[in-house]
């Protein structure tokens, strides 16, 4: 139903990584990612990198940031930026 990867190095409360895509199967609600740098279809972070990205710099889908990288760039699986 998912997958989840959080780092063991911890920056406060939040993990280093933390990588997760699905969903929970305990209470059925997609997983967050929520770390220092987080990956995920929603991810919360420092550096976030998701289809719903919120962060200081984000990449990828809907974001919400002070730095976002372009959801066309070739880091996003797209064309080249421009």
């Amino acid at each position: 139903m998912g997958f989840e990867y959080r780092s063991v190095v911890t920056v406060g409360s939040w993990p280093l990584l933390h990588i997760c895509a699905g969903v929970d199967p305990a209470t059925m609600r997609p997983r967050v990612a929520k770390g220092v740098i987080a990956i995920g279809n929603i991810a919360v972070g420092v550096f976030a990198l998701g289809g719903l990205s919120f962060g200081l710099i984000t990449a990828c889908g809907s974001s919400t940031a002070d730095t976002v990288i372009p959801r066309h760039s070739s880091f996003c699986g797209g064309g080249s930026a421009s």
